[in-house]
């Protein structure tokens, strides 16, 4: 028996809807909730195979289940409810990663074919993993909410804020506006929650929110591409801004310089003109006079060495991972210990851009 979840805070909508399904019983089985808490209390008791969500809500809304869902792993399938005309729902179409929307109001026959369709075929709504952080934020945008999405990365969090559904600020490590929010848009992952916005939110950002992250998703899609162009014999890793954010945290960074064993630069991050050949060459030699074996582990091994002058620390580093080489330039005072820490840190997302 399959179990199908209702929640919408239209309580004579949501009884009749339930009155009508319950002949299909031998199908499926019908439980209704008229509010986000209502159904959360049911999706802990039980699993549920369907769940349909109307998005605008009193107090929780359907964002805030959808978040919920994500958090919590739910495998089942979504559909999401919403009262807005064709134009509109064919864009929510799009915004929810292939996720079914139903425009209200609908012809309840209809209704029930579709949910007898899904359940005794192979099913056609969203899974709630096609629903990530830029879906969220375009639901957001089209319900003209007023909240701030709070956004947890790894050790980080970030925060995003919206007016009437228009991104007006953003905080992520030292960074606030737009590129605070580029960052964590282009990042597209963590965990999320839903707040309340502070009783006073500077207006920073005053880009339309659409425009800007069309904007954002297109330059993360030529760092895609770039990273594609770049990729030789089908095994250089190319890393992109996701490594360097972690980088760039460390207190007295100064830059950063990736490359194989074969010398190709991968990345680089120089803040000011170096000698990049003297450098390789540097470290190539380190690693050829010490003659280091190192045992291959699931995500690559590390190997730190460095070198202090007067004025500034070179952190060089060796991953077995195809054999990735650093060195990261530090001023006097830099923290090596946090180094260390994110260059440990970064090993997993290094090897997931190996291809």
């Amino acid at each position: 028996m399959k179990n199908l979840l209702l929640i919408d805070d239209e309580i004579n909508l949501l009884e009749s809807l339930k009155e009508g399904l319950s002949s299909e019983s031998d199908i499926f089985n019908t439980e209704i909730a008229f509010s986000v808490d209502e159904a959360v209390k049911l999706i802990k008791t039980k699993p549920f195979d369907l769940i349909i969500t109307d998005l605008r809500m009193p107090e929780k809304s359907g964002l805030e289940l959808l978040i919920f869902l994500k958090e919590n792993k739910y495998s089942g399938e979504v559909m999401v409810m919403t009262a807005y005309g064709d134009s509109e729902t064919s864009s929510y179409i799009k915004v929810l990663g292939g996720a079914r929307v139903i425009a209200k109001p609908f012809d309840f026959e209809w209704f029930k074919s579709i949910l007898i369709e899904n359940f005794t075929k192979e099913g056609f709504s969203g899974t709630i993993d096609s629903i990530d952080l830029t879906t969220l934020l375009q639901v957001i945008h089209l319900e003209k909410k007023t909240t701030g999405i709070e956004i947890m990365i790894n050790d980080d969090t970030g925060y995003l804020y919206f007016n009437d559904g228009e991104l007006v600020n953003a905080e992520f490590l030292k960074f606030k506006g737009e590129e605070a929010a580029y960052k964590l848009i282009g990042l597209n992952k963590g965990h999320f929650n839903v707040i309340k916005n502070k009783k006073s939110v500077e207006k920073l950002i005053k880009i339309p929110f659409m425009n800007f992250l069309m904007g954002v998703m297109k330059d993360v899609d030529e760092i895609v591409e770039k990273r594609e162009e770049h990729q030789k014999d089908g095994k250089l890793l190319i890393l992109n801004e996701k490594v360097l954010i972690n980088i760039k945290e460390i207190s007295g960074y100064k830059w950063i310089l990736f490359f194989d064993e074969r010398e190709n630069i991968i990345l680089k991050d120089f803040k000011d003109s170096i000698e990049v050949d003297k450098y390789i060459s540097l470290f190539s030699n380190i690693i050829d006079s010490a003659g280091f074996v190192l045992q291959k582990r699931d995500h690559g091994d590390i190997e730190l060495f460095t070198v202090q002058t007067s004025k500034e620390i070179y952190v060089f580093s060796e991953l077995i991972i195809n054999k990735l080489r650093i060195i990261i330039n530090l001023d006097i005072n830099g923290d090596f210990v946090k180094t260390k820490q994110v260059i440990k840190k970064i090993t997993k997302t290094i090897s997931d851009y190996i291809s």
